[in-house]
């Protein structure tokens, strides 16, 4: 039972995010368009207007007061967690935003919740190498992936229509197994040039849009299909909507907002997304697995070194475990301000998800703890480590 004044605090969140993203929105260049052009806040499905702010110091002292009102209301441990982190995230966008950043590690740190320096890469390089090699790959192991990748190819043309079949299948498994869908949630798929993402999920417009000048395999395309929609981002927003409407969640449910706590989550319920349909066990898919999960730790590095203007160095290390194409495309994400700090959501939302579902007892419960409470990293955490024996 969500109490009246959690509800009022959560509503008093929403309006200052809102705020927040308006004034940022007032100062990007009139010509910034497409994912240059989003917002603080990626979704607002909320009807709460925005906080009447006009600058980032007032959306400070706001900060401030929501953080003094926080002590005096009687929350749930995870609850409390979730919302210093939001509230201390915010402060540290505030600082960033008005000049005064702390360091690029400290900043993701605070932003996101998650550590802010890079993942080892050499415990993902070790894992990946003897399975190229016993689906019959020799050699170095840039080579063994490179080639691994080209023999799995899908043709552009069939880019398309293969991950509309694959979101189909992959919505039949959601349904059936973990979540029930409404009969008219479903995506068209469109085709895209010149992107700064693999594929994006346009939630409202109900298009998923995928990069095609990137080559893609039959397995990654399945991640997309995972990721962006079931049981990824779209059912994730879904299943929040329904929860808000219903009285069930507050209303901070209803935005996606980056650079925040939630995001590590967010990408993180849709990197898992793989392994909860099932698509995580033939000796092909636990291979695509291995090399995203490579990848996902290699964008940190690059938002790490193009950080310190060392954007060459960037080039040369996705260039190592990847294409020009794709690098090509990660620098234009890591290009975007707002999108640095966050490219380490992917990797640390995904370690920090799949923790949690280590010690539930099935992957339903799971989800019900994981998608019906907004949470934090910490948060998440707090919850599942609480619980003995799992959920």
């Amino acid at each position: 039972m969500i109490g009246a004044e959690e509800r009022a605090f959560a509503r008093a969140l929403v309006a200052l995010v809102l705020g927040v993203d308006r004034i940022y929105l007032s100062r990007l260049p009139e010509d910034a368009t497409g994912l240059r052009g989003e917002g603080y806040v990626a979704i607002n499905l909320s009807e709460v207007p925005p906080l009447a702010v006009t600058s980032y110091a007032e959306a400070g002292s706001a900060n401030q007061e929501l953080l003094a009102r926080l002590d005096r209301i009687d929350l749930a441990p995870d609850r409390r967690t979730y919302f210093t982190d939001y509230l201390r995230s915010i402060e540290a966008f505030l600082a960033w935003q008005s000049g005064d950043p702390p360091a690029y590690p400290e900043l993701v740190s605070r932003l996101l919740g998650v550590q802010g320096t890079p993942p080892a890469l050499e415990p993902l390089l070790e894992g990946l190498g003897p399975l190229l090699e016993e689906a019959g790959h020799s050699g170095e192991l840039a080579d063994m992936l490179r080639a691994f990748e080209a023999s799995r190819i899908v043709p552009q043309r069939d880019v398309g229509p293969l991950l509309e079949r694959y979101l189909e299948e992959a919505r039949a498994v959601v349904d059936a197994r973990l979540l029930p869908l409404p009969k008219d949630f479903s995506f068209a798929v469109e085709v895209v040039s010149g992107a700064p993402y693999n594929a994006y999920c346009d939630y409202v417009g109900r298009v998923v849009r995928i990069n095609g000048d990137v080559p893609h395999t039959n397995e990654g395309l399945k991640h997309l299909a995972c990721h962006e929609a079931y049981p990824g981002h779209s059912t994730h927003i879904l299943r929040r909507q329904q929860l808000v409407h219903a009285g069930e969640m507050t209303e901070d449910g209803l935005l996606v907002v980056t650079d925040t706590p939630t995001s590590p989550l967010f990408e993180g319920i849709g990197e898992v997304g793989l392994r909860l349909v099932g698509w995580d066990r033939t000796l092909e898919e636990r291979i695509a697995l291995a090399i995203m999960r490579l990848r996902s730790a290699l964008g940190a590095w690059a938002g790490s070194l193009t950080a310190k203007g060392r954007t060459a160095d960037a080039s040369e290390l996705l260039l190592r475990y990847g294409d020009s194409a794709w690098m090509r495309s990660r620098l234009r994400f890591l290009d975007m301000p707002l999108r640095r700090p966050f490219i380490f959501a992917y990797h640390f939302g995904d370690l920090a998800v799949e923790a949690a579902r280590a010690k539930a007892t099935d992957d339903r419960t799971f989800l019900a703890g994981l998608y019906d409470r907004m949470h934090s990293p910490a948060s998440l955490h707090h919850m599942f480590s609480d619980l003995e024996g799992g959920i």
